[in-house]
């Protein structure tokens, strides 16, 4: 993205479980941006939520995940 001057705001995270179901997450930056470690903090951040309402809605089961390639 730094390369081509790109920026965006969302930032989406697709995992798939071990049941092989999708889900599908997209979080909204305040600002645009191409900074590596805020997108990174922006998935990191998804994904612990994901996980942390599925442990919830599970009676505390971990979410697992497979590898999408």
């Amino acid at each position: 993205m730094q390369k081509r001057d790109l920026v965006g705001r969302a930032v989406t995270l697709k995992v798939k479980t071990s049941a092989f179901d999708v889900r599908t997450r997209v979080r909204t930056l305040a600002t645009a941006t191409n900074d590596a470690s805020l997108i990174r903090t922006a998935a990191q951040r998804t994904l612990a939520a994901e996980m942390s309402q599925y442990a919830q809605s599970t009676g505390g089961q971990r979410l697992c995940l497979r590898l999408m390639g």
